[in-house]
């Protein structure tokens, strides 16, 4: 369900990143519009520059790093794990859009970049969001059990700031339920009371919050309209989504 709300998501960013872009006034005209995105496209993926984001987008989900194999990582590696697992594909859905509306496939482009790098750090909140959801969302309305990525061990921003203050018996708990796939809804709900306890929920809050404020700053520079209005307000409703 998640990665289906996700690839959907970078479509309507493909239109929205062309939308906007188109609202600067240089475009293609609607019977070239085929022409631009092949060429764009093209373009965008044997550019150099965009050697790493094509890589990740290509190259499928980047799957989390266990809990177990995390060792001494810091906030900024598993930031950049979102931006490889979700990010990535927001970034190049964003760019392409705006650089068949501006029939220029460069990354020169002011708006371009401002468009593309939205889009990025949107992708990166949503997945921050989506790993709170993991925890303290609502089962139905996810999809998945609530406490899968605990079983499954994943090292996200929660459990990392989690197990930076735990004290030792919290640790143990934590390290104890975190990988195993037959801990018991007991073990569960420990560790989510944890997560709650250590401030690693509210803290994964904030980081999201952080994300979109700066993404937002992105629309600066493009027109004030209703398409960017419109991109605004998505990005806020990443955050405060509840599947």
């Amino acid at each position: 369900m998640t990665r289906l709300i996700a690839i959907a998501a970078a479509a309507a960013l493909f239109a929205a990143g062309s939308a906007g872009a188109q609202t600067i006034g240089i475009g293609s005209t609607k019977g070239s519009v085929v022409a631009a995105m092949t060429t764009a496209i093209s373009k965008i993926v044997n550019n150099k520059t965009d050697l790493k984001m094509r890589r990740q987008v290509m190259g499928g989900t980047q799957k989390y790093i266990p809990v177990v194999d995390a060792g001494e990582l810091d906030q900024d590696a598993v930031i950049d794990a979102l931006w490889k697992k979700t990010g990535a594909l927001y970034e190049f859905a964003g760019r392409a859009g705006a650089a068949i509306a501006l029939n220029d496939s460069s990354a020169d482009q002011p708006e371009a970049k401002a468009i593309a790098s939205f889009c990025k750090l949107c992708g990166t909140a949503f997945q921050i969001q989506d790993d709170i959801l993991g925890v303290v969302g609502d089962a139905e309305q996810l999809g998945k059990p609530v406490g899968s990525d605990i079983r499954e061990g994943k090292t996200t921003l929660l459990t990392l700031h989690a197990l930076a203050r735990a004290s030792q018996s919290q640790r143990d708990t934590l390290l104890g339920a975190l990988g195993d796939e037959a801990a018991s809804a007991d073990d569960v709900d420990a560790v989510i009371q944890l997560l709650r306890e250590t401030g690693a929920v509210s803290h994964a809050q904030v980081i999201a919050r952080r994300y979109v404020e700066q993404a937002l700053r992105e629309l600066e520079a493009l027109p004030d309209n209703r398409y960017r209005w419109l991109l605004s307000q998505w990005a806020h409703y990443l955050i405060s989504r509840q599947f």
